[in-house]
């Protein structure tokens, strides 16, 4: 059913990664999530008024809520397809962000307001009239409602949407809120013991979890997350297939929106090649980065003296001591420096995101006693980096 739709509104071969091609499957998800939730309304009010279940309403007006979630969707998706202007040079993407954030409010609202209803019907509990019409009538809408939480997964993963992915989580929970409401009825039913509200209430606590979870994970998008460990690798190891490229260290990802990603990394490079040459290379990996991946890259070069035998002998030495410290420690930028006075041997320390409060005077102090052991006439100075990016 799913690729019947997107074949029918898209086309046939869609390329999923396309911008455009993105926020029209955005749309259309949006306009069919807004058709399937006034659909279902109208069914479970009517069912909820003959039945004269409280629930059962109250799970009516979850999908028209539902609804508002996916026009809030669809604006989401509208804005984030603007083009980048002269206040927004950077694009429209994180509007999909304060959509979800926006749908993850309306969840955790439903789920307080049905809490709300569950109490008030334990405290007065009202004679149900339930039947095999209504029951068949909701079991439909669960089958509904289960294929509009898959179609929403699907397509929500493989366009990177988390406002899709957040409504995907949302008819799930309707599938739960509707299928323990058809339990509690039934019951009550067959043996004349009012579950209604009992169950609304353990039902309500689910979705305000949902609720909760969604928001919690925006805004960790809005305030900055680490980029995705399978794309740092995936810059990484593109990089490093390019002949005359010796390393590459500090990659910095910066996103806004699915669609839009800027990251700049340090790339190591023979320190005898001229300067033309260099920035022809960098050059080809950025617009091949930018083609192959859709990331726009910039890219500082760091020269390496690979004639230098003292300097290999440091770099090896160094590299066994990183690997075996209790610490992930990673250097980059190791160079030997001579002025009137010293020489120094001058590094950039990257400590990992999960080093504490370790003290990083003291290994700073570590690190320039082990290299004093190596070769004592050598002055020590290390910069501190932070860790942006996590690789796999």
């Amino acid at each position: 059913m799913s690729a019947i739709i997107l074949k029918l509104f898209i086309g046939s071969s869609i390329d999923y990664k396309n911008k455009v091609t993105r926020n029209k499957i955005g749309i259309l998800c949006s306009f069919v999530g807004i058709f399937s939730n006034i659909l279902l309304f109208g069914v479970k009010l009517l069912i909820g008024i003959y039945s004269n279940s409280i629930s059962i309403i109250a799970d009516s007006f979850n999908n028209l809520n539902d609804s508002l979630s996916a026009i809030i969707s669809f604006l989401g998706f509208k804005f984030g397809s603007k083009t980048p202007d002269a206040e927004h040079p950077f694009g429209h993407g994180r509007s999909e962000y304060i959509s979800a954030l926006i749908i993850s409010f309306l969840i955790m609202l439903f789920g307080w307001e049905l809490f709300k209803v569950s109490i008030s019907t334990i405290l007065n509990p009202k004679v149900l009239n339930f039947n095999l019409l209504s029951f068949s009538l909701l079991s439909i809408t669960i089958l509904i409602k289960v294929w509009l939480g898959f179609f929403n997964l699907k397509i929500g993963k493989q366009i990177n949407s988390l406002s899709l992915l957040a409504t995907s989580k949302d008819s799930f929970n309707d599938v739960l809120v509707t299928s323990i409401t058809l339990i509690g009825l039934a019951i009550s039913h067959f043996t004349g013991y009012v579950l209604d509200g009992y169950l609304g209430v353990i039902v309500s606590l689910f979705i305000f979890y949902s609720g909760f979870s969604i928001t919690k994970d925006t805004f960790s998008l809005l305030i900055g997350e680490c980029i995705d460990p399978v794309i740092a690798n995936e810059i990484i190891n593109n990089i490093q297939t390019y002949n005359k490229v010796i390393g590459v260290h500090d990659l910095i990802v910066h996103s806004y929106g699915s669609n839009c990603h800027l990251a700049t990394i340090h790339v190591e490079l023979p320190s005898n090649m001229s300067l033309e040459d260099s920035h022809n290379l960098v050059d080809k990996i950025e617009l091949d980065i930018s083609k192959h991946l859709g990331i726009h890259l910039t890219i500082h070069i760091d020269p390496v003296d690979l004639n230098n035998d003292s300097l290999n002998h440091i770099h090896l030495s160094l590299k066994n001591f990183m690997r075996n410290h209790k610490y992930n420690l990673t250097f980059s930028d190791l160079r030997i420096v001579s002025t009137d006075t010293a020489n120094n041997i001058i590094l950039n320390l990257t400590l990992p995101l999960d080093i504490g409060h370790y003290s990083t005077t003291q290994l700073k102090t570590e690190i320039c006693d082990f290299l004093k052991s190596v070769d004592d006439s050598y002055n020590c100075i290390i910069n501190i980096n932070n860790n942006f990016s996590t690789t796999l």
